[in-house]
């Protein structure tokens, strides 16, 4: 799978889907090309180079942190509950 910088489209998604394909290396360079969101490459990257099956401890802790600061800056629903 080629990805261009230029092919910015649904980007989580494309994340997710890397990742569950078990390519990590890929989705780290998907994200520092794109845009997106630094902090979320940056915990990426610390995870790939941790070569960890399961996500340790302190990077689950930062990437917690960095959902939650990305909740509340987002636009709120106001059709949500």
């Amino acid at each position: 799978m080629e990805i261009g910088a230029g092919d910015v489209g649904p980007v989580w998604l494309t994340v997710f889907l890397l990742l569950r394909s078990g390519r990590l290396t890929e989705a780290v360079s998907y994200m520092r090309d794109c845009i997106c969101n630094n902090e979320f490459a940056r915990i990426l990257e610390e995870y790939e180079k941790s070569g960890a099956t399961k996500l340790p401890a302190d990077i689950e802790n930062k990437l917690r942190l960095e959902y939650r600061r990305t909740l509340q800056n987002s636009a709120r629903d106001p059709y949500k509950k």
